[in-house]
């Protein structure tokens, strides 16, 4: 079965290598028909999810955000498949980044940098088109595909445009070994976390929600600035990246740091709510869906 996934994926992937990304919208609009008006995909879990984030809107309301988000998911599929299908179509026209240069005083002097990022706007285009737009080596941190066939495949994509993907548990060890070294590292820091026990607990949406501890715990060990992706889609096919810095040196109690970051995120979230990943249960450690 998994490999018959890889199969039907790898075939779209052979349709879009030769689409031109002018030509995505009739199939973004091919998708979105048919995950919001056939499927009704994670319809339940949307709804639950915006509930909780947004007490205070009108049904009217919710229901324009969700009809926008799965407008957003569709553009969001569609445009990360073309990527992983033909990644040298996908460059700073596509996604720039607007500062890198605030990297710069921490990277000469020797210093690694630790990014966290969101499932916001097109995380995936970020991954492909930011190794060129900086001199050190960006290192992605991800989470191992169950698929093996998908494992791969992506692995390559992203490597062949200059990242270095990274499964999260060699994360330390990797670190330990480069400590020396100065790189850029990235890391989706918005999921749920697997090991609910050892996660940090904060105030996202006001909602009592459970974060990885990877970021704030990286951050204080290796003396590690942390900063944050802050993506906004600036038209059709055409994303920016601003860079804020969260914390140069943390050396607070515990969660000061993840409440920080996700604090950030949420705000960024409410200024454009259709483009966060709504079908994600975010909350089940409160939440049955």
């Amino acid at each position: 079965m998994k490999y018959l996934q890889f199969l039907f994926f790898r075939m779209l992937c052979g349709i879009l290598t030769f689409l031109p990304l002018s030509r995505l919208s009739y199939l973004k609009h091919f998708t979105y028909f048919l995950l919001s008006k056939v499927l009704k995909y994670r319809s339940k879990v949307i709804d639950i999810n915006l509930n909780m984030a947004f007490p205070n809107k009108s049904d009217s309301q919710k229901s324009s955000i969700k009809s926008k988000f799965y407008q957003y998911l569709s553009s969001n599929i569609v445009e990360s498949v073309k990527g992983l299908a033909d990644p040298s179509a996908i460059n700073k026209e596509q996604f720039v980044i607007r500062n890198p240069e605030i990297f710069d005083p921490y990277l000469n002097s020797g210093k690694s940098v630790l990014v966290v990022s969101a499932h916001f706007q097109n995380w995936e285009w970020g991954f492909l088109a930011s190794a060129p737009q900086f001199n050190h080596e960006v290192v992605i941190i991800y989470k191992k595909s169950k698929n093996p066939h998908f494992e791969n495949f992506i692995k390559q994509r992203r490597s062949s445009k200059g990242v270095r993907p990274l499964e999260m548990n060699l994360f330390t060890s990797f670190l330990s070994e480069h400590k020396d070294q100065a790189k850029i590292y990235i890391l989706m820091s918005d999921q749920n976390p697997s090991n609910k026990k050892s996660s940090i607990q904060v105030d996202f949406f006001g909602q009592e929600t459970i974060c990885l501890k990877g970021p704030e715990l990286i951050s204080k060990r290796y003396k590690m600035p942390l900063f944050l992706f802050e993506t906004e889609k600036m038209k059709e096919l055409s994303y920016a990246v601003s860079i804020k810095l969260i914390e140069e040196r943390f050396e607070g109690a515990r969660g000061l740091l993840t409440q920080k970051y996700m604090s950030a995120i949420e705000e960024m979230i409410r200024k454009t709510p259709n483009a966060w990943l709504w079908s994600h249960k975010r909350w089940k450690n409160i939440s049955s869906y």
